[in-house]
């Protein structure tokens, strides 16, 4: 209930909804890792999987805050 989705909404749409809400710093840090990478074109290592999957932990947690 954070966000109204919309089809050709874009994640910074998004991010501008979630304005001061905890998870919004998250979301724009997991925004900027999924351009890096599938936009990018760079492999996910072991190492860049645990952090990416960290901030998506803290993503999570701060959605129930």
């Amino acid at each position: 209930e954070l966000i109204i989705y919309k089809q050709d909404k874009t994640n910074y749409d998004y991010l501008y909804e979630l304005g001061d809400h905890p998870s919004a710093n998250y979301f724009d840090r997991l925004t900027y890792f999924h351009e890096y990478i599938d936009y990018g074109q760079f492999d996910i290592d072991e190492q860049r999987f645990k952090k990416i999957n960290t901030v998506f932990k803290q993503f999570e947690e701060s959605l129930n805050a």
